[in-house]
């Protein structure tokens, strides 16, 4: 995928692709007909957020000594 600049009144964007299992996607669309937000807003607040939460706890974990890597999953084949 070619890097892109989105522009806009509000800031520069740079786009991400990705895949989510299907349940987890309709509640996640579901939760954002709830919030009356756009779509693209609520998955940009969705992914900043869950971006935090997981910085914390990748710094707790480096603070109690058990280093910072996330358990790694066997690829699929």
């Amino acid at each position: 995928m070619e890097e892109q600049v989105i522009k806009t009144r509000r800031g520069l964007y740079g786009r991400v692709n990705i895949t989510l299992p299907l349940p987890f996607k309709t509640s996640l669309m579901d939760l954002q007909k709830k919030s009356g937000m756009k779509k693209a807003e609520f998955l940009r607040v969705c992914l900043m957020i869950g971006t935090e939460k997981l910085s914390e706890n990748v710094l707790l974990n480096d603070q109690r000594g058990k280093g910072s890597k996330l358990s790694q999953q066997p690829a699929r084949r």
